[in-house]
């Protein structure tokens, strides 16, 4: 196995708040096993990483390092490094608001992610006439606009509503360890680009 598995399992299982005897149980295992299999001092077998795998929600892919998407997208090495950071982080906000308790905030989040690609995607391909891009791009651009203020405006309005979602770095990095790194590049870079039209 890697040292990925064993800090992706640890991780899992703190982040979802269960503890690593009632992990152990359901399981199927010794505490101590798990807590071996944990700090990578033992290899785990094929049917324990499947159902691990099952257990968790995650691949077996994700399990073993073979991908930052819980569900299985494989990074191939073809993907740029800050494609890589933006996605990690994208996962990180979105497991941060699950785990505050906040889905809807998280399925917010998400849409409003996925309008930006969207109005990306379309100042792309505006001059293809296919039947997705057939508006003129005044409409478009309006819609994407409003549709952007809509759920930035949700987004913020639960966020400041409810709970404070109290997380230090200190705390991203030991809840996520492997996405740690592009979650403090991906911040570095918006601070730099922000200060950049700011001055």
């Amino acid at each position: 196995m890697t040292d990925c598995f064993s800090e992706r399992i640890a991780s899992l299982r703190k982040s979802k708040k269960i503890s690593q005897k009632t992990a152990a149980a359901d399981l199927g295992i010794s505490q101590a096993l798990l807590s071996h299999y944990e700090r990578g001092i033992r290899e785990c077998g094929l049917d324990f990483l499947t159902h691990t795998a099952n257990y968790y929600g995650v691949s077996t892919d994700y399990l073993l390092g073979r991908t930052d998407v819980e569900n299985g997208g494989v990074i191939t090495g073809g993907e740029s490094e800050d494609f890589v950071d933006l996605m990690n982080s994208v996962q990180v906000t979105s497991d941060l608001l699950k785990a505050a308790g906040k889905d809807s905030t998280s399925a917010e989040f998400l849409s409003l992610v996925g309008i930006n690609v969207a109005r990306i995607i379309s100042m792309i391909v505006s001059r293809d006439d296919s039947d997705l891009f057939r508006d003129a791009y005044a409409v478009r651009n309006a819609g994407f606009e409003a549709a952007m203020r809509f759920y930035e405006a949700r987004l913020c309005n639960e966020l400041e509503d409810g709970e404070q979602i109290a997380i230090s770095m200190r705390g991203v990095k030991e809840t996520y360890p492997v996405f740690f790194s592009s979650v403090k590049k991906l911040l570095e870079r918006a601070n730099g680009a922000v200060r950049i039209i700011v001055e």
